[in-house]
């Protein structure tokens, strides 16, 4: 009997990745990248310190540079273990 405590998953097809690289042709095509190229993964497009492949993990940008370590600047206040960025 099912008592509701993992909804159901669904599933579907992988995206094409013809280069294996672990982006999908789509979006390297929409980042200017090369979906035929397996080495475009490990490199920095935007020169910012993270990968293209990295910048796909995480929902950035591979042609935006974002200085990540300027966040500091922006922190004004700390509390217990959290902070407030402006």
């Amino acid at each position: 009997k099912d008592v509701g405590g993992y909804p159901e998953l669904k599933t579907a097809a992988a995206p094409a990745d013809i280069d294996h690289d672990g982006m999908p042709d789509d979006w390297e095509e929409e980042h200017g990248l090369n979906p035929s190229d397996r080495a475009d993964g490990a490199r920095d497009k935007d020169k910012d310190g993270y990968t293209n492949v990295e910048e796909y993990l995480n929902h950035t940008d591979p042609t935006q540079f974002v200085d990540y370590t300027d966040l500091k600047n922006n922190v004004h206040s700390y509390h217990r273990g959290s902070a407030k960025v402006r």
